[in-house]
C-alpha cells in the first residue's frame, strides 16, 4: 500500500509522522490499530478498554514520534506503548 506522498515504509511514515504529518500518522493507525485491538481482547480487555488503551498508544507515538528512532518498526514502538498502558490500565 502506498500513501498520499509515495512513502509506504515503516521508516518512511515514522519520519513523517515526526515532522506532523497526519496522513502518516492516519495511514500508521489504519496498519496496526486492528491487530493491536485484537491483542488487547485477547490479553482480557473489554471493548470499552482496549479502546481506551489503543488511544493512549497512539497518542503516546504522535507526541513521542520525534525522539523514536525510525528504524525501529512502528509495530514494536506501539507494542511497546501498549504494554505500558495495558500495564497501566
Amino acid at each position: 500500500m502506498t500513501s498520499l506522498h509515495g512513502a509506504d515504509t515503516e521508516a518512511e511514515l515514522l519520519e513523517r509522522v515526526a515532522a506532523g504529518d497526519t496522513a502518516a500518522f492516519a495511514e500508521i493507525y489504519d496498519r496496526h490499530s486492528p491487530t493491536l485491538y485484537r491483542l488487547l481482547l485477547s490479553h482480557g480487555s473489554d471493548g470499552n478498554d482496549a479502546e481506551r488503551i489503543l488511544q493512549k498508544t497512539f497518542l503516546g507515538l504522535w507526541f513521542l514520534a520525534p525522539r523514536l528512532r525510525s528504524s525501529i518498526p512502528a509495530r514494536e514502538h506501539l507494542e511497546h506503548l501498549l504494554e505500558q498502558h495495558h500495564a497501566g490500565a
